[in-house]
């Protein structure tokens, strides 16, 4: 009997230990890890800085834009047609299609959408801005997709500063809000820099920020110290971090779908991608595909790095080859149309045309933004750097549940959830729950809500009745979510872990994170909880509002959500880089 006991005692710790070990954390995204590689290399020594010839003699810019440490190669297979199909058919319907509808050209088949769009046609752009003498590009590009999603549902024309967002890049807002750790730019001269620091970006930054409500604010309450108008006034804190536009959506597109990307325009405005930038000089043009004084790009047909964030604002399917350098010219025509942020003076007006054949096209995002009439707005959250990482409960299946659990700082109501949807048609259930059992993320549900997102990246949802909580009162926010009938993994078992994002320390990036053990649990049944511990914390945030209302306009909230629901029913002269 002693023997049976001491063998069921050891069965238990096996088991238990198999539920831990059986859960899956993707790896790094590959582009990353080298980018991380070279930074240990080459510090900050200028070496990082210069362009290199790979074997067949290509130049390869440098990465200093730093790629998101998450890999979601896997969406260059995922099904996004529901989506694409739900935004033609939308585009179809609306005035812009009878305006932009062309014949299409001789032997080529009649496709979704237009052979050419150009937001610029319909008032959907804000004028072009420069970001001058620093390196915040992707605060330009993510602030001109919020700008022209507003103006596409009608909401009139915003300037959001682009220095309230850039500044968050390597300086704290609050010891629970804090920067990232990317390696900053070189200060500027004089007195100008005055200590403060920003540093490159990326479009998950940006969306970190957004989704954990430091931004974004208006220019005129925050202006950008080297504009045109500031003439290189001191860098400065922001005197205020409290957003006007609430985040709803960030969506992580591909361009391994061309039709997504047009999808994501027409739907939502402008697209937020990076790439690389190889520029010249007007006395040495030739060893570039880009310049200041063109208004066209190609380079490579290959990825040659990443250096620069600009937004895609149309395209052209029948623009020339002959339109690029004789030089650097693609094999097919066909180039996306795209606004810098290197003011008027560049290229045609602010906007180039850049082919589809460039190699180093990536990272390609898309806004959805709301107005915010109110404050008061908190955010519970462990992942004030966003997503960081990938993880599934369980190896090889694509379901599981996740979980955080937080204690209220006050009488609050909780109006809304955020989390990341790993894939288009992921579903997801998600329950706010109160009275917790002892190390356990589960209680009695006192809100719920389900759904299916059709797209990947990070989504608020409105809760369809508030949950009042009290001070000192332990709630959680429990998730569960599946990914469609269907979906399949290219053959890389190490990147099996997508199911939900998470927030860890990772090195010359979030080494500000803080791991916040007994908090954040992750369950392959629902039933069986194991907390993250030491691996990190995962991105579900809960909203809480002093009053029932949340804060937001008429527009919003469950405006938005009603939105979503029927949309599936219907199925600055110098420039930095």
């Amino acid at each position: 009997m002693k023997r049976l006991a001491v063998f069921v005692f050891m069965a238990f710790l096996i088991c238990s230990a198999c539920v831990a070990e059986c859960a899956v954390f993707a790896r790094p995204n590959p582009e990353f890890v080298e980018w991380q590689r070279r930074r240990a290399r080459d510090g900050d020594s200028g070496a990082a800085r210069t362009r290199s010839l790979s074997a067949d003699g290509e130049a390869s810019a440098p990465r200093d834009v730093p790629p998101s440490p998450a890999d979601l190669s896997y969406l260059d297979g995922a099904d996004f047609s529901e989506f694409i199909e739900s935004a033609a058919e939308e585009f179809a319907q609306g005035g812009e299609a009878a305006a932009a509808r062309s014949a299409p050209s001789e032997g080529v088949e009649a496709c979704l959408f237009p052979r050419r769009y150009d937001m610029r046609d319909y008032g959907f752009l804000t004028p072009v801005r420069n970001q001058s003498a620093l390196g915040v590009c992707w605060a330009f590009s993510s602030c001109a997709s919020m700008e022209s999603n507003l103006l596409k549902k009608g909401r009139g024309e915003y300037d959001l500063s682009e220095w309230q967002l850039g500044y968050q890049s390597r300086q704290d807002v609050s010891p629970d809000k804090p920067s990232f750790s990317v390696n900053p730019d070189p200060l500027l001269p004089g007195d100008w820099s005055v200590g403060i620091e920003v540093s490159s970006g990326n479009n998950a930054m940006a969306t970190a920020f957004l989704a954990r409500g430091t931004g974004p604010v208006f220019e005129s309450e925050a202006p950008y110290p080297c504009g045109e108008s500031s003439m290189l006034m001191p860098l400065y804190r922001p005197s205020d971090f409290t957003p006007k536009l609430r985040l709803r959506r960030a969506a992580e597109l591909t361009f391994a779908q061309p039709e997504l990307i047009k999808a994501a325009v027409v739907k939502y405005g402008a697209v937020s991608f990076l790439f690389n930038a190889m520029t010249g000089t007007p006395e040495h043009p030739d060893d570039s595909g880009f310049t200041y004084w063109y208004d066209n790009y190609f380079y490579s047909a290959k990825d040659t790095g990443s250096s620069h964030l600009v937004a895609i604002v149309g395209w052209d399917d029948d623009y020339s080859v002959e339109n690029f350098r004789e030089d650097r010219r693609p094999s097919h025509p066909g180039a996306w149309i795209a606004r810098n942020s290197w003011g008027e003076l560049y290229g045609d007006g602010g906007y180039f045309y850049i082919s589809y054949e460039e190699g180093s096209l990536k990272d390609a995002s898309v806004y959805d933004v709301e107005t915010c009439g109110g404050t008061g707005e908190y955010v519970y959250e462990y992942d004030p750097l966003g997503q960081v990482g990938h993880m599934s409960p369980e190896a090889g299946v694509f379901e599981g549940w996740g979980a955080n659990v937080y204690t209220a700082r006050g009488s609050e109501v909780i109006t809304a959830v955020g989390f990341y949807s790993p894939a288009p048609g992921a579903e997801y259930e998600l329950s706010v729950e109160t009275g917790l059992g002892e190390g356990s993320p589960r209680g009695e549900a006192r809100a719920s809500a389900k759904g299916t997102q059709p797209l990947a990246g990070y989504v608020r949802v409105d809760l369809p009745s508030p949950v009042s909580v009290s001070a000192g009162e332990d709630f959680s926010v429990v998730l569960k979510l599946k990914m469609p009938e269907g979906f399949s993994l290219p053959p890389d078992a190490q990147n099996a872990g997508i199911l939900f994002a998470y927030e860890y320390a990772a090195k010359e990036y979030t080494e500000k994170a803080k791991n916040n053990p007994g908090k954040s649990f992750y369950s392959a049944d629902g039933a069986d909880w194991e907390s993250m511990g030491e691996h990190g914390d995962l991105c579900i945030k809960a909203f809480t509002s002093e009053d029932s209302s949340g804060g937001c306009s008429a527009f919003g909230a469950h405006t938005a959500l009603l939105a979503a629901a029927v949309f599936f029913a219907a199925s600055r002269v110098r420039r930095r880089r």
